[in-house]
C-alpha cells in the first residue's frame, strides 16, 4: 500500500468546467461526465452513479462508466452495501460479492476481471437530511488513506453539481410521468375490465377511495390467485385506485407489474390520481353520450313502430272471440306430421286460442280470453312481411311448442314445469317479432339503430325481438300474465328472456356439447342445468321445425329462406360488400347448402331430442329423409345450374317435386 496522500481542495477552475459542461437535458449524459471526471480525479477503472429513491426504496443505475445501459436496472435497498451505507451514513469498501446480481453481471461485460473491492461514497441531499445518490468506483488506487482521499474528491465534486444533477433527473421522471399519463389515456381508450366492487381489492378500494399500492401480490390478504391460476399470468405487484366522478366513486382501476420497476412507487401512485381525474371525466361523459344515442335510436325505432304497426281495434278482438268456423283442423293439429302452414292465415289467432286451452294453460293460469286474444293480434301485427321471418313462421314455431308439450308429456312427466311450458309458447310466438329479414352480422356491418342499441351485449336481433314482445306486454290489456303471483311473474318473464336470445344459432352451438352429453347420461330431474339446457333445446327444435315436415314443407321452406337471403346479399352488394355464399343468388347451390344445415345443425339438435324422447325419433327420422331428398336433389340442380337457371327458379322446378318424390318414402 502506498503513502498517504494529502487532502487538498479541489481545483476550483476544474470544477468549474465541470459545472459549466453539465448543460444536457439527457440525465444518462450529465452521469458520464461526472463519471469521466471522478474517474480521472480518483484515478480509478470505473465509476458509476446509483441513484436512490427514498421513496420507492429501490436504487436505480443508468449508466455504468461511459456505457449507457439498454435499460436501467432497479433493485431494492435492503441486504447490500447501498443499505450498509444508509445505515452507517459514511463511505465503505465493500465486496464484490455484496452487489445485487444483475448489477455484478452488468459491471463483468465492462470490466473484467472484476476487482474483489470497489468504494462507495454517500452523497448527500443538498435540503433533505438523506442519502440521495451514491457513488462508485471501481479498482481504485490503494493509498494508506485511499478511501478517505477518494470520498473527499467525491464529495468536492457533488458540492457544485449534486443540483443539476438532481434537476436533470427530477426533470426526467416528470417526462417519464407524462409519457405514462399518455400510455394510460391510450389504454383506457381499448381496455374494459369489469370487478366485483364488494370483493378483493377492488372492492377495497371501492370502500375506502384510497389508493393501494401492494408490493407483494401474493403476501396481501386481500389478493385472489385465482384469476393468476387460470390464465397463467404471474401477478408480482398491484396498483390500485378509486375513479371518481362529482358525485362519488364510479369505479376502481387496477395496474399490474411495472414494466422497469420492481413495484409502483410514490410517483406512479400521483400519475395514477392524475389519470383517474381524466379516466372519471371521460367515463361520465361517455355515458351520457351513450344515453343520448340509445334515447335517438330508441324514439327513431319508437317512431319507425309506429308509422309500420297498427292498434288491434276491439272489433278484431271481438271477432277473433265470436269466430264460428268449425276449426277443423283441431283434429289432427296435435299429430307431428301435421303442417302449420296448412291453417289459413286469418285462423291461425283462433288455432293458438286453442292450443292455449287445450294443454289447460287458460285454466291454469287464469289467462283471460280478450288480453290472450288482443296479445296474440298485437304479436301478429308485430311481425313484417319479410319472406320467411313473418307471422306465419311464429306460428309453426308455436304450433310445434304445442307438440312437443302435449305428445311428449313434457309436464306431466315432470321434465318442464306448466309455467315453463307457458314461457316456452309464449316465447315461441314473439321470438322473432319485428324481424327485418336480415342477420345479426348485417345489422353490426351496417351500423343500424339496432346494433347502436344491442351491438354491445350481442345477439342484436333477439335482444330486439325480446324488447317487442315486453313493449306489447305493457300494452294496456295485453298482459296475458295478470293473473300470475309476483314471484311467478318475474320467473316467466326471465324465462321469456332466456328463451328468445336462445334463438341465436351461435347460443346454439356454444351449449350443444352440453346438451349431446346430458342426453348420453341421462336427463337428471334434480339437476337445475339440465333443466335449462333442456329448455334451449326445445327452443331450438321449435325454431327448426319446419325441417321435421315432409320434402315438400322442407322445398317450400328453404324457398322462402333463400328469398330473404338473396334481398340481404343483394343489399349487400349495394353496399359495396361482398356477402357470403349462401346470400349470394349467383353462387348460392342451394342443395349443397341445405345439406350441410340439415348435417350440423338440425339432425343433430333433433338426434338429442330423441335420446332423450326416443317417441320422438320419428322427428329425426324426417329430417334425414329431407337430407336424403336434398342428396338426390344436387344432381339435378347441378344440371339445371349449368344450363343458366336460377337457383329460386330450380327449386321452385315441378319436376324436381317428382323426381325426388321416390326418395321421400
Amino acid at each position: 500500500m502506498s503513502s498517504k496522500r494529502p487532502l487538498e481542495p479541489t481545483n476550483p477552475q476544474e470544477l468549474l468546467a465541470l459545472c459549466a459542461n453539465l448543460y444536457d437535458r439527457n440525465a444518462s449524459a450529465i452521469q458520464i461526465k461526472v463519471n469521466n471526471y471522478l474517474r480521472q480525479k480518483c484515478e480509478a477503472q470505473l465509476v458509476f452513479l446509483v441513484q436512490l429513491l427514498k421513496e420507492r426504496e429501490e436504487a436505480v443505475v443508468q449508466v455504468i462508466g461511459d456505457k449507457v445501459l439498454e435499460k436501467e436496472m432497479r433493485f431494492p435497498m435492503t441486504n447490500n452495501c447501498l443499505h450498509a451505507v444508509m445505515q452507517r451514513r459514511t463511505s465503505l469498501s465493500a465486496d464484490a460479492c455484496d452487489l445485487d446480481p444483475e448489477l455484478h453481471a452488468s459491471l463483468r461485460h465492462v470490466i473484467n476481471p472484476l476487482p474483489e473491492q470497489f468504494l462507495v461514497v454517500p452523497i448527500w441531499h443538498p435540503s433533505e437530511d438523506s442519502i440521495c445518490i451514491v457513488a462508485c468506483l471501481v479498482d481504485y488506487p490503494q493509498y494508506e488513506n485511499s478511501e478517505e482521499y477518494c470520498s473527499h474528491i467525491v464529495t468536492e465534486c457533488f458540492r457544485y453539481c449534486i443540483g443539476t444533477v438532481l434537476n436533470t433527473l427530477a426533470y426526467e421522471g416528470e417526462m417519464r410521468l407524462k409519457v405514462q399519463c399518455q400510455n394510460l389515456l391510450i389504454i383506457a381508450r381499448k381496455l374494459e375490465v369489469r370487478i366485483a366492487k364488494d370483493k378483493g381489492i377492488a372492492g377495497h378500494v371501492m370502500s375506502t377511495g384510497q389508493v393501494l399500492n401492494i408490493r407483494n401480490a401474493y403476501e396481501h390478504p386481500l389478493f385472489y390467485k385465482g384469476v393468476d391460476e387460470a390464465t397463467g399470468f404471474k401477478t408480482r405487484c398491484i396498483l390500485s385506485f378509486p375513479i371518481r366522478d362529482e358525485t362519488g366513486i364510479i369505479g376502481v382501476a387496477q395496474l399490474c407489474n411495472k414494466i422497469g420497476g420492481l413495484y409502483f412507487d410514490v410517483y406512479d401512485e400521483e400519475a395514477a390520481v392524475a389519470f383517474s381525474i381524466y379516466c372519471g371525466i371521460s367515463i361520465m361523459h361517455s355515458l351520457v353520450y351513450k344515453k343520448i344515442q340509445d334515447a335517438q335510436a330508441r324514439s327513431k325505432l319508437a317512431n319507425e313502430m309506429m308509422i309500420y304497426h297498427m292498434k288491434v281495434h276491439p272489433d278484431d278482438v271481438t271477432r277473433v272471440l265470436n269466430c264460428a268456423r268449425g276449426h277443423d283442423l283441431m283434429l289432427e293439429i296435435d299429430r307431428f306430421y301435421f303442417s302449420p302452414r296448412k291453417v289459413e292465415e286469418s285462423e291461425c289467432v283462433c288455432y293458438c286460442l286453442l292450443m292455449f286451452d287445450d294443454l289447460g294453460m287458460v285454466q291454469q293460469w287464469q289467462l283471460k280470453k280478450d288480453t290472450l286474444t288482443r296479445f296474440l293480434l298485437f304479436v301478429k301485427k308485430g311481425y313484417r312481411d319479410a319472406p320467411y321471418h313473418n307471422w306465419y313462421h311464429a306460428f309453426s314455431v308455436f304450433h310445434f311448442s304445442y307438440l312437443v308439450i302435449k305428445n311428449l308429456h313434457l309436464v306431466e312427466r315432470g321434465y318442464i314445469s306448466s309455467l315453463e311450458a307457458l314461457a316456452l309458447m309464449v316465447s315461441c310466438l314473439c321470438h322473432d317479432l319485428d324481424h327485418r329479414g336480415t342477420t345479426n352480422s348485417f345489422q353490426m356491418q351496417s351500423g343500424t339503430e339496432l346494433a347502436s342499441l344491442y351491438s354491445s351485449e350481442g345477439s342484436v336481433m333477439e335482444r330486439h325481438h325480446l324488447a317487442q314482445a315486453l313493449c306489447i306486454l305493457n300494452t294496456d290489456g295485453c298482459n296475458i300474465f295478470d293473473g300470475l303471483s309476483s314471484e311467478q311473474y318475474s320467473r316467466c318473464l326471465d324465462l321469456i328472456r332466456d328463451l328468445i336470445l336462445a334463438t341465436d344459432l351461435a347460443h346454439h352451438i356454444r351449449l350443444v356439447q352440453d346438451q349431446e352429453k346430458m342426453a348420453a347420461e341421462g336427463f337428471d330431474f334434480h339437476n337445475s342445468q339440465h333443466n335449462q339446457l333442456l329448455l334451449f333445446l326445445l327452443m331450438t327444435c321449435c325454431d327448426l321445425s319446419d325441417q321435421t315436415k315432409d320434402w315438400k314443407v322442407s322445398r317450400t321452406t328453404a324457398d322462402l329462406v333463400y328469398q330473404e337471403f338473396f334481398s340481404q346479399g343483394d343489399l349487400e352488394k349495394a353496399m359495396g360488400n361482398a356477402p357470403l355464399e349462401m346470400m349470394d343468388r349467383e353462387k348460392a347451390r342451394i342443395p349443397d347448402l341445405q345439406i350441410q344445415f340439415l348435417s350440423h345443425i338440425v339432425c343433430p339438435v333433433f338426434k338429442i331430442l330423441a335420446q332423450l324422447f326416443p317417441e320422438a325419433d320419428c322427428l329425426l327420422q324426417s329430417t334425414l329423409k329431407n337430407r336424403h331428398c336434398w342428396e338426390q336433389a344436387s344432381a339435378f340442380f347441378a344440371r339445371r345450374w349449368e344450363s343458366g337457371h336460377s337457383s329460386l327458379d330450380i327449386l321452385r322446378d315441378l319436376e324436381l317435386e317428382s323426381f325426388t318424390d321416390t326418395f321421400s318414402h
